[in-house]
């Protein structure tokens, strides 16, 4: 049962107050930190058992959401009606951290356990064309690169794997530090952070070549993002960094927050939104980094990315606490409170609507034109 309420504190911040920037040996220990005490990352860390928070995907008029550990299902987005499901039998090897790539009529899956598919879903019903089971477990979410999916694992390599028939390539070896985070890809290059030595990199798929490298960023769990010939890197050590992805990764800018960022910034025009895992959401000059506003929700605790709906921003706290704010002034709009839930999965938005997976697989649907009413779909066959 999800009871709902509308009850909010929220209030603006004074960046005066912002922590002071911390030394590089302290930023590693705070990563030691959040892998040993295993915080929602259990599963990956070998402390609890593994379940999944692959975020929920939007196909044509349906939303692909993984409704056990290791099975996706097709639903209607109104009734939770599930079309087909991926496998039949829930996965607990195999559950998605990686959120299931969808082009044209193809799926492609990563599962922790290291099983990668490509499914047909051309006919209706999904018909697996090939899998390939990987040495490796896989967190991040892979990219496609022309013919080739580029899958990193927690091993530190990125496994390249031919599109058609899922033959092996000669795997890009950086070094043995986890990625977790979503790599950036554009223009031919691949960005990606890691979490153990805190090094970002740019490398070209093609060639295995490491183009530049940057180890001033710190650990990053956090999905990276390019826009405005800028790498934005959430990082442990409480700031967002803006690299210059044309200029050898230089660092064009950092925000200092109040706490560390897991979640991906959103960029609509010139304005970035992040939020922080103490609570506060920022809006920044995307090319400057210039704080334009920042509000802090009392008791909000925010490790995925905030998404834009019905012209508002909307973040989602991990215990149930979902904030609409105004994108030009920060000041709240609605505050729906869900409980007995736990959100580590990015949401995804469809026209209005914000769909959200908890962390047990329940799929909600929350109504950002009508003050956050939501619906819990109950997935059928």
């Amino acid at each position: 049962m999800f009871h709902v309420k509308h009850q909010h504190s929220i209030h603006d911040i004074n960046t005066d107050t912002a922590p002071a920037p911390r030394s590089r040996a302290t930023r590693m220990r705070l990563v030691a930190a959040v892998a040993g005490a295993a915080l929602f990352l259990g599963g990956c860390a070998g402390v609890a058992k593994p379940l999944g928070w692959a975020a929920p995907v939007i196909a044509n008029e349906a939303v692909l959401v993984q409704v056990a550990p290791g099975q996706i299902a097709l639903l209607d987005p109104t009734t939770g009606n599930a079309a087909w499901r991926f496998p039949q039998e829930k996965d607990a090897a195999n559950p998605f951290y990686a959120t299931p790539l969808i082009e044209g009529s193809t799926v492609y899956l990563a599962g922790y356990g290291g099983l990668v598919r490509r499914l047909d879903i051309s006919g209706g019903a999904p018909v697996q064309v090939w899998q390939v089971q990987l040495e490796h477990r896989v967190v991040a979410t892979p990219v496609v690169d022309g013919d080739t999916l580029l899958v990193p694992t927690e091993h530190g390599g990125i496994e390249r794997l031919n599109l058609d028939s899922g033959n092996r390539g000669e795997p890009i070896l950086t070094d043995e530090s986890r990625v977790w985070g979503a790599p950036a890809f554009s223009n031919g290059i691949l960005y990606l952070g890691d979490l153990d030595r805190g090094v970002t990199l740019a490398i070209d798929p093609s060639t295995g070549q490491e183009l530049w490298s940057q180890s001033f960023v710190g650990a990053s769990a956090a999905d990276l993002v390019v826009a405005n010939g800028l790498l934005y890197v959430p990082s442990f050590d409480r700031s967002l960094h803006a690299l210059d992805i044309g200029n050898g990764g230089a660092e064009r800018w950092t925000f200092q927050g109040d706490g560390w960022f897991m979640g991906a910034p959103v960029v609509q025009g010139d304005t970035l939104y992040v939020a922080t895992m103490r609570g506060t959401v920022y809006a920044l000059d995307a090319v400057t980094g210039t704080q334009r506003w920042a509000q802090t929700v009392e008791g909000a605790e925010y490790r995925t990315t905030p998404v834009v709906a019905n012209a508002s921003l909307v973040a989602i706290d991990r215990k149930g606490l979902i904030t609409a704010l105004d994108l030009s002034t920060g000041a709240p709009i609605w505050t729906t409170t869900i409980e007995n839930v736990e959100f580590n999965a990015h949401a995804t938005v469809r026209g209005t609507d914000i769909f959200l997976v908890t962390s047990q697989h329940d799929v909600l649907r929350v109504d950002a034109a009508n003050t956050g009413a939501v619906q819990r779909l109950t997935v059928s066959d």
